[in-house]
């Protein structure tokens, strides 16, 4: 049986304002299971110092760093796991060097995989708000059809400034000759 518990991967590059607005909305999801992991790509402002500062005063206890486990490639440099006595824990991941969109998230993704406990990984850019019932959808959906050998499933995007009109729906079908 497949794990419950999903990971949510944010990555973040000069934008913690955004990261915070999107983490803020995250810890109201319904959903039971989950754990929130910051990617900071190697910030060149002050996202970490805002990041800890902003997790400290929400009440998350702030613990000494951990090591991180450095098997899946050497790309991490500080990794902290912030807790608080209800709702998700927080892992925030800053890299050595700015990886790029698909490094980042790999880099969230292999702490993710070395946990051991995953049965969904949810990327998320670090501008969006989500619906408190999205990821329960995306997991009810995942669950309805993995019977059928489905990889990933996405949700309906809205406008931020416009949250009644559709920006993205997605699409039925992915041709993997052609993305």
């Amino acid at each position: 049986m497949l794990s419950s518990k999903v990971y949510i991967v944010v990555l973040n590059y000069n934008g913690w304002k955004d990261t915070i607005e999107c983490t803020e909305s995250l810890l109201l999801l319904q959903y039971f299971d989950y754990q929130i992991v910051i990617v900071d790509n190697h910030s060149t402002d002050s996202s970490m110092a805002s990041l800890v500062k902003w997790l400290t005063e929400q009440g998350f206890a702030t613990p000494e760093p951990v090591e991180p486990d450095l098997s899946g490639g050497p790309d991490m440099q500080s990794l902290s796991i912030y807790n608080r006595r209800q709702g998700p824990a927080i892992t925030l991941i800053q890299t050595t060097d700015n990886l790029g969109y698909a490094g980042g998230n790999n880099a969230g993704i292999r702490y993710t995989l070395n946990a051991g406990d995953a049965g969904f990984v949810w990327i998320l850019n670090n501008d969006t708000i989500v619906d408190p019932q999205s990821l329960n959808f995306l997991v009810d959906k995942m669950r309805s059809l993995s019977h059928e050998n489905v990889g990933l499933v996405g949700g309906k995007l809205m406008y931020y400034h416009n949250p009644e009109r559709i920006q993205c729906v997605g699409g039925a079908y992915y041709n993997k000759w052609l993305g």
